[in-house]
C-alpha cells in the first residue's frame, strides 16, 4: 500500500469508526463507493479496533514491512542498513 492510499484508508476509518456500529455500513458506502478493496481494508481496520488491537501501529509499520521484505526478495535489501 503507498503512502496516498494509506492516507485515504486512514481518513475513512478515522471518520467511520466514531459512528455506532449501525450507522457504519452506509458511512462506508458513501465514503468508498464501488472501490471494495477500500471497503475491505477500512473493515479490517475497524474489525482490529473492535478487537482491541492497535491496528494503527500494525497498519503503519506494513508498507515499509512490505518494503523490506520485496527487497530482502529480490537480494536488493542491505541488513546493515
Amino acid at each position: 500500500m503507498d503512502a496516498q492510499r494509506w492516507r485515504q484508508v486512514r481518513r475513512v476509518f478515522d471518520d467511520v469508526v466514531v459512528l455506532p456500529a449501525a450507522q457504519r455500513d452506509a458511512a462506508l458506502a458513501a465514503a468508498c463507493g464501488d472501490d471494495a478493496d477500500l471497503v475491505a481494508e477500512v473493515r479490517a481496520l475497524l474489525a482490529a479496533d473492535q478487537a482491541g488491537t492497535d491496528s494503527f501501529a500494525l497498519a503503519g509499520a506494513m508498507p515499509a514491512l512490505v518494503d523490506a521484505v520485496s527487497r530482502a526478495l529480490d537480494g536488493t535489501h542491505d541488513p546493515q542498513n
